[in-house]
């Protein structure tokens, strides 16, 4: 998404209410990418999406290296 995220960042773990958005997604085995920029850069319909997590023992989220591939 080319937005910040899909929660109210006043949802984080200090609240009674952690991440509602992000929860139903996983649930659903939906994967979210956010806070992408140079999507304007796209000059194709298609790409091939590159997403490379980085490997955090029990983490719930990573930074990522995340790039497009035009052909």
């Amino acid at each position: 998404m080319d937005t910040p995220q899909p929660d109210n960042p006043k949802n984080d773990r200090q609240s009674d209410i952690d991440a509602p958005c992000h929860k139903i997604f996983l649930r659903n085995n939906v994967i979210i990418v956010e806070y992408l920029t140079n999507i304007r850069n796209i000059t194709t319909q298609t790409v091939e999406l590159v997403v490379a997590p980085l490997k955090i023992k029990d983490g719930d989220g990573s930074p990522v290296r995340c790039f497009a591939i035009e052909r």
